[in-house]
């Protein structure tokens, strides 16, 4: 299976994608927004409700993070 890397930045809204550091390598997230604060959300199959949405930007993250899109 072919691996895409990408920064967080250049990934699409919509993008699903996993962290590449080892811990956080299961799950997957959906970059859901493009402005400055960075939302994604936890997928589990479907993006509901706003209570799922979260900034990363700022913990440790940021536009350059190496992330793979799945």
């Amino acid at each position: 299976m072919c691996q895409m890397i990408s920064s967080f930045k250049d990934a699409p809204v919509g993008a699903r994608f996993k962290f590449l550091e080892e811990d956080l390598r299961e799950e997957v997230w959906v970059k859901i927004h493009a402005n400055n604060d960075g939302l994604i959300v936890q997928w589990n199959g479907n993006v509901i409700g706003h209570q799922d949405y979260c900034c990363w930007i700022g913990d440790g993250y940021d536009f350059d993070t190496k992330i793979e899109l799945v």
